[in-house]
């Protein structure tokens, strides 16, 4: 489902009702990272093997009531649409960029992860998650999964 982008911004600013213990994905799906921030749950979804040509990874925000955001809006193989940007310390994020806004998953080698938005350079959201489920970017064999499905390192 797609919104326009001051939604968006408002979801990330949160709302009144807590996610719980939520991830927005499904049964079937691998979650790479699941995490609540401000009222609102905060995901990256994959399906269960990746190829450049097949499966998917969306990220999705929303709340227990319901998926507010997924990027992208459809289930479609993820290459071209993410890619992994390597920092300091160990540190990776997942990047991408739709309607004007670059999203970008950061995780420490620590596995705290934070959700940063920015707009033309300029940043407009910080999202430090707190709590959360799944093994994370680097966690597991997640890396080798996202790099199977063609999401290439910076």
């Amino acid at each position: 489902m797609q919104i326009a982008a001051a939604m968006v911004l408002a979801s990330l600013a949160g709302g009144a009702q807590g996610a719980g213990k939520a991830t927005l994905c499904e049964p079937q799906e691998k979650i790479i990272m699941a995490c609540h921030a401000k009222g609102k749950t905060y995901a990256l979804c994959a399906s269960a093997t990746l190829t450049p040509a097949s499966g998917y990874l969306q990220y999705r925000a929303g709340t227990a009531a319901g998926i507010e955001f997924a990027y992208p809006a459809r289930r479609e193989p993820p290459a071209g649409r993410f890619r992994l940007e390597h920092h300091t310390a160990g540190a990776i994020s997942l990047v991408f960029t739709n309607g004007g806004y670059t999203y970008a998953i950061g995780e420490t080698a620590g596995g705290m992860n934070s959700i940063y938005v920015d707009r033309n350079g300029q940043r407009v959201a910080r999202i430090a998650c707190q709590g959360g489920t799944g093994d994370g970017i680097l966690g597991n064999d997640n890396l080798d999964l996202l790099r199977a499905g063609g999401i290439d390192p910076d």
